[in-house]
């Protein structure tokens, strides 16, 4: 990020009253510039995510008490991490795959994998190596949007909000569901999964390190 990018974000977030965190995890170090400055500036932050068909947000009540920025959830160690991984990526020392992988697996956030839906389990569990998109559906964006809105309405008439909140679209729709026992069997493949990615890129930084 240049400096005048950075200024442009302290001034955005010094001047709303409630703000949107919509920004992509491939641009984490912005991510975290922007909590930084909501939580100097005691704003509220809404971030969105949308696991297959369900609607996920998190609530970072900066406004409401002394908070770290994402809650430590990130810290600034693994920004700094990420930056030059991602410097590595747009050098061409990695590949797309890699850098995704790397990502995905590190930073982290207030996803609760117990609120993953299965959709987002057999996806993860079936991903080709070379496959560095998620296919996102857009009637979870748009349900985002609704959770958003009424979270907005509850905070600016003053009520306590929930820390996250997530609607599971198909689950509520569907007669017949999966049951425990498919989707605990897909979380212990999807477990299998990130072991293996976890190796991968600690190879790829070991590597990087190394070079």
């Amino acid at each position: 990020m240049t400096n005048e990018t950075v200024k442009k974000v302290e001034e955005l977030v010094k001047n709303a009253d409630i703000l949107f965190d919509g920004i992509d995890i491939r641009a984490s170090d912005m991510m975290y510039k922007f909590h930084e400055y909501a939580a100097k500036y005691r704003k509220p932050v809404i971030v969105g995510y949308d696991l297959a068909g369900t609607a996920m947000i998190a609530v970072y009540r900066y406004d409401k008490k002394e908070m770290t920025p994402l809650n430590g959830d990130i810290t600034p160690e693994k920004i700094e991490q990420f930056k030059t991984i991602k410097g590595d990526y747009k050098e061409g020392r990695i590949t797309e795959g890699q850098f995704i992988d790397y990502v995905n697996h590190t930073i982290t956030g207030a996803i609760d994998p117990f609120k993953v839906p299965v959709e987002q389990l057999q996806q993860l569990v079936n991903k080709k190596v070379e496959e560095t998109r998620t296919p996102q559906m857009g009637t979870t964006s748009r349900l985002i949007g609704g959770l958003a809105i009424e979270t907005v309405k509850q905070i600016l008439l003053g009520n306590e909000v929930k820390d996250v909140i997530a609607v599971d679209l198909p689950t509520a729709i569907r007669k017949v569901n999966p049951s425990l026992l498919v989707k605990i069997g897909f979380m212990l493949k999807a477990l299998d999964v990130i072991k293996e990615r976890g190796k991968n890129v600690d190879a790829m930084l070991n590597n990087l390190n190394s070079v």
